[in-house]
This record gives C-alpha cells, sequence and structure tokens, in this order.
C-alpha cells in the first residue's frame, strides 16, 4: 500500500512539472523596435493603457523615457535624467552631431547615474515593472535601463514573533535590498556572496540565495541553484512557495527549512555554512540544510550567560515533551495503569470525572480543539480585541466548563500546560498537534505500550528524514561529538574552537538528490 502511495505521488508530481513546463513560454529575444512610433505604441499595448504607465518624449519625439509611477524617484529622474538629457540635446545641436546623439546621450548619462544597455524588448519592460526608468532613442537598437526606484517600505522592527530580552531589535522587512544589506551589516566580509534570480512567469520575484563562498558546502550550495533553476511556476509570493518546491521531503510533518525574521540568526547560520534565501515581498528568510535542535535553539541563547542558556535549552527540550506526551500519558494512567497513581491522588481524579459524562480520549481531543480555536481566532481578528477574546475562551473552556460538568479540571489543567509548553517551541507547532493527538489515540488503545510504539516510530521516521543530504536528527544521530557542545547544552563561546562539521561535510550525490526526482 504505502508503495503503491509513492508511486502515485511520484507521478502526480511528473504530471504538475510536465504541466507547468508547458505552460512556461520560451524565452526568445524580443528586438527593441526602430522608430519612436512603434516603440510607443509597442509599450502602450504591452502596459495595456494602465494609468500608472508615464511616457514622456523629448527632441521632437526622437526620445522616449518610460517608467511606472510609484515605484520611480520623479524628483531624482528630474535631476539624474530630465536635465542631462534637456543639456545634451542643446549642446549636440550646437555641435552639429545629429548622427551621434545616441551615442553622445549614453556618454552624458553614464557620466551621471548608473546605466545598463538592453536590446531585448521583454528584458525593458521587466526593468519597467521592477522599477526602473526605461530611455529608447529613435534608431538605436539598444535601449538605457537607469535604476531610480523610490517605493513605499516598512520600517525596520523587531519581529513579533521572535521577540528576545537582550540582543538586537532589527528584524528582516519586505525589501529584499534591505534584507541584505542587514546581513551585510553583520557579516563584513568579501566572501558573502548574494546571486539574485527571478523566479514565477507572471511574478518574476526576485529570490536570493547567501552564503559565504569557501565555508559552506559547495554541493549544498550548487544543489540549492539547481533546486530553484527548476522551479516551474506562475507565481512566487512568499518564502513558503519556495520550500514546498525545494525540500527533500514535501510531505514530511515536520518543517525541512529553518525560517526566521532576525538578521542575526540567519547570519549565524551562514557562519555555520548553512545557504540562506531570500525572497523579495516577504520578512521571513529560509535557511538550509535544517536540523530538528534548530528549533530549540534561538539567538538570545549566545547574548545571555552559557549557565542561564543551559536551563532555558533544557526548559525548551522539556516542553517538548510535555507539549507532545502529557495528555497521552494522562489518558492511558486513567484508560490502563490505574495502580501506578498514587492513591489520593486517584482519589481526587475520581471525584473530578464523576459527573463527566465523555471518556478521557474524547474530553482531551475536544480541549485540544477548544484551545486551538482559540488560539487561531486571537490571531486572525484586530488585537484590539484579540485579549479580549482569548480571556473570554479562557473562561469558558476553563471555569464554566468544569462547573457545568463538561470536562473535569484536572484535564483543562494538563491541556492548558500543554498550550503553553507548545508556545515556547512554536516553530514547531504544526508537527507538535499531529504528535499530540497521535500519541493519545495510541494510548487509548494500548496505553503506555502505544505510546512507547508510537515515539519508536517517530524516531525512526525523523532518523529516515534530510535536508539537503544533512540527516535531520544530527548531530544527535548519526553521532557528531565535537557538534554536541552545542546541541543539548551551551558551552562558553570561548571554548567553541571549531565551527561544526555537521552542514559542512561533503556527501554523495545520492544523499543531496531530491526525493521527489528518484
Amino acid at each position: 500500500m504505502l508503495g503503491d502511495f509513492k508511486r502515485f505521488y511520484r507521478a502526480m508530481r511528473l504530471k504538475a512539472a510536465d504541466g507547468n513546463m508547458n505552460a512556461e513560454e520560451p524565452k526568445v529575444p524580443v528586438p527593441i523596435p526602430q522608430t519612436s512610433a512603434e516603440i510607443k505604441t509597442a509599450l502602450e499595448n504591452t502596459f495595456n493603457g494602465s494609468f500608472d504607465f508615464k511616457i514622456r518624449s523629448f527632441e521632437d519625439d526622437t526620445v522616449l523615457m518610460a517608467y511606472i509611477d510609484g515605484l520611480v524617484d520623479k524628483l531624482l529622474i528630474a535631476e539624474t535624467i530630465v536635465q542631462p538629457m534637456m543639456q545634451a540635446a542643446k549642446e549636440i545641436k550646437i555641435g552639429g552631431q545629429e548622427k551621434k546623439k545616441a551615442v553622445y546621450l549614453k556618454t552624458k548619462l553614464a557620466a551621471i547615474c548608473e546605466m545598463t544597455e538592453f536590446s531585448d524588448f521583454n528584458e525593458c519592460v521587466v526593468s519597467i515593472l521592477s522599477g526602473s526608468t526605461m530611455i529608447f532613442v529613435d534608431g538605436d537598437v539598444t535601449a538605457l535601463n537607469i535604476s531610480q526606484q523610490k517605493f513605499e517600505k516598512r520600517a525596520i522592527m523587531e519581529p513579533a514573533t521572535e521577540t528576545v530580552s537582550r540582543g538586537s531589535r532589527e528584524g528582516f522587512t519586505e525589501s529584499l535590498q534591505i534584507n541584505t544589506t542587514l546581513l551585510r551589516r553583520i557579516i563584513k566580509d568579501g566572501n558573502l556572496v548574494f546571486e539574485v534570480r527571478p523566479i514565477g512567469r507572471i511574478t518574476k520575484t526576485n529570490v536570493s540565495i547567501c552564503y559565504l563562498k569557501g565555508l559552506a558546502n559547495q554541493e549544498i550550495v550548487d544543489e540549492v541553484r539547481k533546486r530553484l533553476r527548476n522551479i516551474k511556476t506562475d507565481a512566487i509570493l512568499e518564502s513558503g512557495y519556495l520550500e514546498e518546491y525545494i525540500v527533500d521531503s514535501p510531505l514530511s510533518i515536520f518543517p525541512m527549512a529553518f525560517n526566521s525574521e532576525r538578521p542575526e540568526s540567519v547570519a549565524g547560520g551562514i557562519l555555520d555554512g548553512r545557504v540562506a534565501i531570500l525572497c523579495d515581498g516577504t520578512p521571513n528568510v529560509m535557511t538550509v540544510p535544517n536540523l530538528f535542535v534548530d528549533y530549540l535553539q534561538y539567538a538570545e541563547d549566545y547574548n545571555n550567560r552559557w549557565v542561564f542558556s543551559i536551563i532555558i535549552r533544557a526548559v525548551r527540550f522539556f516542553a517538548f515533551f510535555l507539549s507532545t506526551m502529557a495528555p497521552a500519558y494522562y489518558i492511558a494512567l486513567l484508560c490502563f495503569h490505574q495502580d501506578v497513581i498514587p492513591f489520593k491522588l486517584l482519589v481526587t481524579l475520581a471525584a473530578s470525572r464523576q459527573s463527566v459524562p465523555l471518556s478521557p480520549l474524547i474530553e482531551m481531543l475536544v480541549l485540544t480543539l477548544l484551545f486551538e480555536i482559540i488560539k487561531e481566532s486571537g490571531l486572525r481578528i484586530s488585537r484590539s480585541i484579540g485579549q479580549a477574546v482569548s480571556i473570554v475562551g479562557g473562561l469558558i473552556v476553563g471555569e464554566a466548563a468544569v462547573q457545568a460538568g463538561i470536562f473535569s479540571a484536572p484535564a483543562v489543567v494538563i491541556i492548558g500546560a500543554t498550550s503553553l509548553s507548545a508556545f515556547i517551541i512554536s516553530k514547531l507547532d504544526a508537527p507538535v498537534i499531529i504528535m499530540r493527538v497521535s500519541l493519545m489515540i495510541a494510548a487509548n488503545i494500548l496505553g503506555i505500550l502505544g505510546i512507547v510504539l508510537l515515539t519508536i516510530f517517530f524516531l525512526i521516521y525523523m532518523c529516515s528524514l534530510k535536508s539537503f543530504g544533512v540527516p535531520y536528527l544530527s548531530p544527535i544521530t548519526p553521532l557528531c561529538g565535537k557538534d554536541m557542545k552545542d546541541t543539548y547544552i551551551r558551552i562558553p563561546l570561548w571554548a567553541m574552537f571549531e565551527r561544526p562539521e555537521t552542514v559542512t561535510r561533503r556527501y554523495g550525490e545520492k544523499d543531496l538528490r531530491n526525493k521527489r526526482n528518484d
């Protein structure tokens, strides 16, 4: 059955890939029209009379300037383009150089602003849509691309989902240029490389990969380039789109690419030898390869004293096990192992459940569902009433439901503690919920034996996962003693003499190959 599912999934992936590839039109260079009238007509037809598309004519319509209003700095255009063009027109007429107008204009503008030449009309259109200003000269086979972008950007602020008590308050924004600048400010090294390519047939979203040349595993860098190059789709609107296309195991319940809005977290991954993937239009930056222990480590661990960091990291590991297994053990003890519960506690539990009409499993499942509904509603509604909704929801699920005899007080306490523990490891929210519900069902069937068997299954499953060839549970398995200094514990920074080997070691082609293409 599992083999049939794999074959079906592989066939669907190939069918989707073929459909997307057929939808992708071949890129054939289109020459720029020779006359100004033809250029103007072609541009107006391309932009379909959009009100924000502007064309200005100079020199008896022999020179055209095209741009998108709202994406360019019009004051800067007037100073660096319009005035030099008018001055160049006067100098041409005085010097009698009418036949060399295009050459003279290029020379004049090149001395004032950054300029590139395009001979493909489609490239000119993409540059205009990206915020550049294009200059077309009658009879010239090339156009001048002048970058004068200016559009509204969100200010650099602290990420709301990754707050720290000590450390930087800067966070990534939706601007790719600002995000690359934030990384440059942290890593001042000439080996920090940024490579940009547009992805998406319609959106043409700029996606950049960032790595330290000489430190990052070149095989992984090449694999990231290859997987991004093979993406065939109409739109990339967020880094989550990229993640589904490039990860090794797209059906995994565990996240296979680490996402962060904090520049220092991404910079730390780059310094460890990872590859960062930045997507224009989103503040979330991915780093690959991704390991499970990354979700139990925070940037704040390295800003505080190492002893305190060890304690906090131990709390996170405990919170992970509590959020996944506490409800399952509660069900197992009530249904199968009452003899191991202390007598006084057993009497209390029996008294609290005396009027509850639901079985322990149904009770825990309903409570879990209600808490997820409260959490989701608090995220989706306005912040001004979000806190009120959380308070009202807590009263309804907690005090009122217990007094009405719908739920028992111990069950509400356990689900409340479980939900609070899950907030500590919020990036693992989805897999934690799946594991929690699965373990509850296993506990209701076989008790503690069911919990043990399903836990072993999850461990085997996690051991089989790889992120760009790197085992997901590294450095725990396969064991790498040198990298254990920053896994369960965090030794002092002055004692870390070597970089981690887990993500920089060389892997074979079989390990790096994308499983979806096998």
